[in-house]
């Protein structure tokens, strides 16, 4: 009889007394439980900003998101901004109660209620985020098309270039300036587009990072590569770079002395010429590459006549001035006899640069 008094009391309890103490626990803890609600949520928003670095340096190494990533990110935003605006609301009603000195009890429980439950499902929601690899390498497909230097030249030349990147027709722009490379260091060019992408190349073949970048590339909406100083045709798909069918987003300014090499070899739509530098232009260049040395007042009258010998090429002028540098008067008189000779080559730097053929 005994047993079956204390089996009923524990009915009675479990039934009415223990969800009585459950339901009052909720006005008690009221404060406890919003600030554990505020804790989950900035522990799940720091987890949210760890993942979102290796997502974008996944991204940067050309790799695809795997798709539960990219869903428990939705996943977390969604709660997260839910919270926060539950968090403010709280906030709110508090402050219309005189912060809690007359606290309306109703909305205190149903507050103290969600947030408790809130807080679980951002536990839920951390536990979940079990992930081996945030990413993978899509697999490589074959193709069928480097940077280098920047195009230096004079506003007006750049404005009518900016004007045919604009034409959705024009994928490649010739532009014929000297050149400096004449074999084409494919490996080279590949690094030098992959480092501006922030990727890294695993493959170790010339083929594989072809391909590798190839992929990367048609992952931006929209990109514009410089290639400077083509001596000949350049097989693009050697290097990795989109075809205009494949990517119509891929635009390419092309740059070299031959326009045969443009328009015939690389196919360019329109070329444009730059023409020889201003003497105030070439002086100015000039000055900058040459540095503070040209300042002595018995240097610079000799640095102003090397300027003028280089007849406004860019690339001489640059040579020369660097090849100067810091150099002694004699030997700025001396460069300056060499080049006022009909074939000037004795200049450590010169030939390889400005008499290549």
């Amino acid at each position: 009889m005994v047993e079956i008094v204390v089996s009923v009391a524990a009915k009675v309890s479990e039934y009415l007394v223990d969800p009585a103490v459950r339901q009052l626990g909720y006005l008690f803890n009221y404060r406890a439980n919003i600030e554990h609600l505020s804790l989950q949520v900035e522990k799940l928003r720091d987890a949210r900003a760890r993942l979102q670095h290796s997502v974008d340096e996944a991204i940067g190494n050309g790799h695809i998101i795997k798709d539960d990533v990219c869903k428990w990110m939705k996943r977390a935003d969604e709660f997260i901004q839910n919270a926060c605006k539950f968090l403010e609301d709280e906030k709110e009603a508090r402050k219309s109660c005189f912060n809690g000195l007359c606290p309306n009890l109703k909305s205190r429980y149903q507050l103290s209620r969600e947030a408790r439950k809130k807080a679980g499902v951002a536990v839920q929601i951390l536990g979940d985020r079990q992930f081996e690899k945030v990413s993978y390498r899509a697999p490589l497909q074959e193709i069928r098309s480097a940077p280098s230097e920047a195009l230096q030249s004079r506003m007006l030349t750049l404005n009518e270039v900016m004007e045919a990147l604009r034409d959705a027709d024009i994928n490649r722009i010739g532009v014929v300036m000297v050149p400096v490379f004449q074999t084409p260091d494919f490996k080279g060019i590949q690094q030098q587009i992959a480092d501006k992408l922030g990727m890294k190349f695993e493959e170790v073949s010339e083929q594989g990072r072809a391909d590798r970048l190839h992929q990367r590339i048609k992952q931006e909406n929209t990109i514009l590569i410089i290639l400077d100083d083509l001596w000949a045709e350049l097989e693009l798909e050697k290097v990795g770079i989109p075809s205009p069918d494949d990517h119509k987003g891929c635009k390419l300014v092309l740059t070299s002395r031959n326009k045969q090499v443009l328009s015939n070899e690389m196919s360019t739509q329109k070329d444009f010429r730059v023409q020889h530098l201003q003497e105030d232009e070439t002086w100015i260049l000039f000055k900058n590459t040459a540095g503070d040395s040209i300042k002595n007042p018995e240097l610079q009258p000799i640095a102003v006549d090397v300027a003028k010998e280089c007849a406004g090429l860019p690339i001489a002028i640059v040579t020369v001035a660097t090849a100067l540098k810091n150099k002694s008067l004699s030997i700025w008189k001396d460069a300056l006899q060499q080049l006022k000779r009909p074939t000037s080559t004795n200049i450590r730097g010169m030939e390889a640069k400005l008499y290549p053929y």
